[in-house]
C-alpha cells in the first residue's frame, strides 16, 4: 500500500493488493508540498493495518521532518523506518527525533543503495 501525505491531506495512490510490476510511475507522479498531517497519516494507517491484521507490516516513511506534531502520535505495533529526506547543508536531526518517538529504525537517504 501507498499512502501519501502533504498539503494537509492523506491520500492512498495504491490500495493493499499484489505488487505493481514497477513502481516507478507510481513514486514519480508523487508530489512534496508542505503542510504534513504526520500524525493523520498515522492514524489512517493505523486503522488500515487493523484490517489487514493477517498481513506482515511494515512501514517506510520519507521525510523531511518538518511536520508540526502532538506529543500524542499514535503507536504502531509494526515495524517503522524513516528515510531522512532532508536537504540542507546542515541537517538539523528531526527525523532522527521523530524515529526514536515512533520507536523506528532511523535512515540517511544517502545510506540507501542506488539502484
Amino acid at each position: 500500500m501507498l499512502i501519501t501525505f502533504g498539503n494537509q491531506q492523506v491520500d492512498v495512490i495504491y490500495k493493499a493488493q499484489v505488487a505493481p510490476k514497477s513502481a516507478e510511475r507510481l513514486l514519480n507522479d508523487i508530489q512534496g508540498g508542505g503542510g504534513t498531517p504526520l500524525a493523520l497519516a498515522l492514524k489512517k494507517i493505523s486503522d488500515i493495518s487493523q484490517q489487514h491484521k493477517a498481513h506482515v507490516q511494515t512501514l517506510t516513511i520519507l521525510t523531511d521532518g518538518r511536520a508540526k506534531e502532538p506529543s500524542n502520535m499514535v503507536t504502531l505495533d509494526m515495524p517503522i523506518t524513516l528515510v531522512d529526506m532532508e536537504d540542507s547543508t546542515v541537517n538539523l536531526g528531526r527525523v532522527e527525533k521523530l524515529a526514536k518517538q515512533l520507536n523506528g529504525q532511523y535512515v540517511q537517504l544517502q545510506q540507501l543503495p542506488r539502484v
